[in-house]
Formats: structure tokens, C-alpha cells, sequence
């Protein structure tokens, strides 16, 4: 009894410090709750409404007095005129544009999304005060319906030493060309990307920009038109990352030039009608897509087969390959001069096979002698599985006998026999296999159940090999 007594005893003088501990005493008479958000530090602050969006942040500042300082404090700035949320018509997107930019004391980050008639004017006014507010990372969005917009007119836009991210997107505005000042300096400038941007061929535009960029780290070219006979000159010590990339359907009649001494990563959307690999040999990691493109010449579909391979020369060096693209009744001759990749390690391939793989991959893979990890995915759409009954390809590469450890097949469709005949491939030659995945298609384990048992009746030349099914 008395154990139960004094735990009782102790329990409610918890129960009494805690009520003493939360609670003022003008709360016991007035029973007032106490204000406590009003007293965080204004970074504190900042860092909780940031996690709301801007009109909505915005809101909160204006109806409740205690956020009201903390309007000035917005950093991060993201204005877009097509949230479905928030819809706009143009003076009102202009006016709150300027309501809450105007009374920032610094930004660190401005975006711009306009897809409605914006007076250009005030446009170039809201990018000359984020400048001046030492802005670091500006991305545009502009679905213009006016060339009266000139990013020249913006002072400071390509001469800020300040901006460390610079993104264009113009969406094709009635043919927007990009016109830049003679004088371009960003010293600073580290990602750069510039989406749906038309490039003249009477234009050094590109060989300007990039090269001013002196720290310049990663370029993303995206869904850029180029006129026929254009010239894209990508020129620059510093660059690491590089994408460049179109829309599925594009005229290929230009050249691309790359000089970039450091770069480590490049991705190639798609092959122009010439390219000059200039200095690439530091490139690791590469992904490059083989798609066809329209030829004014010929005036149909093609895949620049010189320019592919002079782009494969020029990353001779590259240790991890992401393919993609159409493989078709011209890729056996594509193959005959396709260049040794000897320091490639990794090999993924998207491939459509429009021909049979047994037409292709074996003597493809010819070409990779020294691959550990080998990826496949195929376009079972555009398979032709034409014989029940095809014979395993009797020809596999020595060296690569000897070297791949791992096979991963994702999209696999059960019961395709082209598909487990590729499996059966691999399992006869690769010597020292140590693993082979499949991942299915099907959600459904009754076909993961099934192959399975195709696979463990299937000869494997190495014996430590395990085929594991998802």
C-alpha cells in the first residue's frame, strides 16, 4: 500500500510540474494561449513557410501581422503563370510578380515561368533587380508572343559575376533566335542550359557564350533547332557535364564541334549530319542514341552513319556506354566500322532490333573486349520473330568469354522465344558468368515461376553462375 501510495504521489506531482512548466499564470486567469511562433528567429521562420508554395506563402504573410517582416525574406523565388491552382491572367501574374520581388533584400534563386502575354518591359525590370540583388541561379521560362523580348536588353544578364546557374527555356516563341551583347563575361557561371533555342548558321552565338563561361561545369543543350549549315562550336577547358539533345523528329543538316578537355560525362541525344570530336578522350561515362533523323538531301529518315562513328572514335576511352536507338537492316555494315572500345567496362543497350539480335549482337559485341557488366532491354514491339526454331549463334567473342561477369535483361516477356534464346546465349559462352538476372514485365509470379524452370533445364558453361528471376 504504501509503494502505491507514493507512486501515486510522485505521478501527480509530475502531473503538477508539467502544468507548471507550460503554463503562465496570466494563462490560469485568462486562459490565453501563448504566442510562440512570433519569437523564432527570422530564419526559422523563413525555413518553415519555404515549405509552402509562393502564393500560398505569400497568403500567410499578408493575413497574419507576425509574418509580415518575413516577406523580405524570400530567398527562393518561383514565379509560373500556369499552375493550375493558381491561374493568372497576365496584369494580375504581373502585379504579384512584382508585390513580392520588389521587396526582397537578397535572392539566391529566380525562376520566371511565363506562358502568357507579359509585358516585356517589366520582364526585362524583374531580371535587372534580381541581378542587382547578387542572384546566383535565374532559370526563364518563356512562351513569348513577341520578339520584342531581347535578353540584350537586360543589362548585366551576361556580364553578372554573381550567377553560378543560368537556364533558358524560349519554347520555340515565334522562332526565337537568342541574341547575346559582343561582351559576355559570367566568371562565375557553373550549370548552364539552353531548351528550345533556334541557332543561325551566320551566328559564332554558342562559340561566344561557351567559351566566356571560364568555370563553366555543365552544358545542356535541349531541343535546339539549328538552320542548315549551322556550325555548333562547344569550345571549353572546364566543362565536365554535357547533354545534347532534340525533339524526335529534327532536321540533322548541321555540325557539331566539341573541344572540351575535361569532360567526364556526355550525352548525345541524337547524331548530327557531321560531327568532330576534337578532344574527348576524358570522357568515363557516355550515353549516346542512335535515332533517325530527316535528311534535306535525300529527303528522308536517316541515322549519320560517318558522324556516329567519328563520335565513337573520339570517346575511344569511355568506361561505362548507355546505347540506344534503332538497329536495322544498315547496322551489320554500321558495325563493320565501329571502333574497339578496350577500356569499356560497362555496356548498356536499348536497343530495337528491327533485324533479329542474331544478326547483330554477336558480332557487336566484337567491339567491347574488355565489358564485365553487360545490360539489355529490348523493344519486344519491334522484334521480328520470325523462326520458331533459330539455331544459338555459334561465334562469341574470346576475350569477352573471359571477362563478363554479370548479364541483367529487363522487360522480358515469358514465352518469347527470341528473348530465351538470348539467355541461352550468354549461358553456352560466358565462361566466368557469375550472375544473370531477368527482370519480367508480368506482375504475376505464375510467368516468373515458369521461367525459372526454362532456366535450370538451360547448359551453363560456368558453373558458379546464378540466374535470378524478378
Amino acid at each position: 500500500m504504501g509503494k502505491r501510495t507514493r507512486t501515486k504521489t510522485v505521478s501527480n506531482s509530475n502531473v503538477a510540474l508539467d502544468d507548471k512548466i507550460c503554463t503562465r499564470p496570466d494563462e490560469e486567469k485568462d486562459n490565453v494561449a501563448v504566442d510562440r511562433i512570433s519569437s523564432l528567429p527570422h530564419e526559422i521562420l523563413c525555413h518553415i513557410i519555404s515549405f509552402l508554395p509562393l502564393v500560398e506563402a505569400v497568403r500567410k504573410c499578408l493575413l497574419l501581422k507576425i509574418f509580415i517582416p518575413i516577406f523580405t525574406y524570400f530567398s527562393n523565388l518561383n514565379f509560373d503563370d500556369s499552375s493550375k491552382k493558381n491561374s493568372f491572367h497576365a496584369e494580375s501574374f504581373m502585379a504579384f510578380v512584382e508585390t513580392v520581388l520588389y521587396r526582397q533584400e537578397r535572392l539566391n534563386k529566380l525562376r520566371i515561368s511565363c506562358h502568357k502575354s507579359v509585358n516585356a518591359h517589366r520582364l526585362n525590370l524583374w531580371i535587372r533587380h534580381a541581378l542587382y540583388r547578387k542572384l546566383k541561379e535565374l532559370d526563364l521560362v518563356i512562351d513569348y508572343k513577341s520578339k520584342d523580348f531581347d535578353l540584350r536588353a537586360t543589362q548585366g544578364i551576361f556580364t553578372c559575376e554573381s550567377l553560378v546557374a543560368l537556364k533558358l527555356d524560349l519554347m520555340y516563341t515565334k522562332d526565337f533566335v537568342l541574341k547575346v551583347p559582343n561582351k559576355i563575361r559570367l566568371p562565375n557561371l557553373k550549370i548552364l542550359h539552353l531548351k528550345r533555342i533556334k541557332f543561325c548558321s551566320d551566328d559564332d552565338l554558342n562559340r561566344r557564350l561557351i567559351c566566356s563561361c571560364s568555370a563553366l561545369e555543365e552544358l545542356v543543350i535541349e531541343g535546339c533547332r539549328f538552320d542548315n549549315g549551322c556550325k555548333f562550336i562547344i569550345s571549353n577547358d572546364t566543362l565536365k557535364r554535357l547533354t545534347i539533345s532534340y525533339l524526335n523528329c529534327f532536321k540533322g543538316d548541321h555540325t557539331i564541334a566539341i573541344d572540351a578537355r575535361s569532360l567526364v560525362y556526355f550525352d548525345c541525344g541524337c547524331i548530327p549530319k557531321t560531327f568532330i570530336p576534337i578532344n574527348l578522350k576524358s570522357i568515363v561515362e557516355a550515353h549516346v542514341e542512335l535515332l533517325c533523323c530527316y535528311d534535306s538531301s535525300s529527303g528522308s529518315s536517316v541515322i549519320h552513319s560517318e558522324a556516329a562513328i567519328e563520335l565513337f572514335k573520339g570517346i575511344s576511352e569511355v568506361q561505362s556506354l548507355h546505347l540506344s536507338g534503332s538497329f536495322g537492316t544498315d547496322f551489320p555494315n554500321f558495325i563493320k566500322q565501329f571502333p574497339v572500345l578496350r577500356k569499356l567496362t560497362s555496356l548498356r543497350v536499348d536497343a530495337e532490333f528491327y533485324i533479329g539480335w542474331e544478326n547483330i549482337l554477336p558480332d557487336f559485341l566484337y567491339c567491347f573486349p574488355s565489358v564485365k557488366s553487360l545490360a539489355i532491354k529490348v523493344n519486344l514491339s519491334k522484334m521480328i520473330d520470325h523462326i520458331d526454331d533459330l539455331p544459338i549463334p555459334d561465334k562469341f567473342p574470346f576475350y569477352l568469354s573471359n571477362q563478363l561477369k554479370t548479364v541483367a535483361f529487363s522487360s522480358f516477356e515469358a514465352g518469347n522465344k527470341m528473348q530465351l534464346q538470348m539467355v541461352e546465349y550468354f549461358l553456352k559462352y560466358a565462361k566466368v558468368l557469375e550472375r544473370l538476372t531477368v527482370e519480367t514485365r508480368s506482375r504475376s509470379m505464375r510467368p516468373k515461376s515458369s521461367l525459372r524452370r526454362q532456366f535450370s533445364k538451360l547448359s551453363k558453361v560456368s558453373k558458379d553462375c546464378k540466374v535470378l528471376v524478378f
